[in-house]
Parts: structure tokens; C-alpha cells; sequence
């Protein structure tokens, strides 16, 4: 399952790139479900961040900042600390601003920060 989720998470990914909002919905939805079963925290992260590129360029700014802290609060929880390289995601985060300051749910239970988006990423996606 592990290739799969790493697939999806690439085609979502690669409609970033061509910034196409609907093509990059349904596999970072099923890539985030997936990361999820697993709690494969670094892949959520990244998914995370994919997802909240798509709620910037829907213009819901707020979810963006939520699950770009949550993205980082698990990058932390996980103890891996990768860089964000990609370009429509550092554009993203430009957009909502820093985040320093707003959370900090390192020390949170990993449940938690999971039940939250879950929240925020239906808000985003809508399910299949």
C-alpha cells in the first residue's frame, strides 16, 4: 500500500503543477486516505501540504494555515524534518503567512492532530 499512496500522492502532485485544482483533488484525497490507515506521518505531511495548496487556490486561507501547521506538527512528531521544495506549496505558504506562533502541537497526541484534519481536508476534498 505503501507504492500506492507514494503514486497518488505523485499524480496529485503533478496537477500541482499544472495547477489543476480538479485533477490534483481525488488522488491527494485518496493519498491522504491511505497515509492515514497508515500513519505514515511524513507522507501526511506532505499530502497535507498538497492539500492545503488546493484551499489556498480555492481561497479558504484559513484551513490552508491549519493544515500547514498540522503538516508541520506531524513532520515534527515524526522526528523528520524535510525540506519543502516544492514551488506551489512555497508559494501556498507565502500566501497564509508565517506560521510561528499559532500551534504548537508537537507535544499533542498524534490522534488529535488527525481528527482535526480529517476535518479540514473534507472541508477541502469533497469524498468520492
Amino acid at each position: 500500500m505503501e507504492r500506492v499512496a507514494w503514486t497518488l500522492q505523485c499524480l496529485g502532485y503533478l496537477a500541482i503543477d499544472q495547477r489543476d485544482v480538479t485533477g490534483a483533488a481525488a488522488p491527494l484525497r485518496d493519498a491522504f486516505r491511505l497515509r492515514r490507515a497508515q500513519r505514515h506521518l511524513p507522507g501526511l505531511a506532505i499530502v497535507l501540504d498538497g492539500i492545503a495548496t488546493l484551499s489556498v487556490w480555492n481561497a479558504q486561507h484559513d484551513i490552508a494555515r491549519a493544515l500547514f501547521a498540522a503538516a508541520d506538527d506531524l513532520r515534527a512528531a515524526s522526528g523528520v524534518q524535510a525540506a519543502i521544495d516544492e514551488p506551489a506549496v512555497i508559494d501556498a505558504r507565502r500566501v497564509v503567512g508565517p506560521l510561528s506562533g499559532e500551534t504548537d502541537r508537537v507535544s499533542s497526541e498524534v490522534d488529535a492532530i488527525l481528527g482535526d484534519v480529517d476535518r479540514m481536508v473534507a472541508a477541502v476534498i469533497t469524498p468520492a
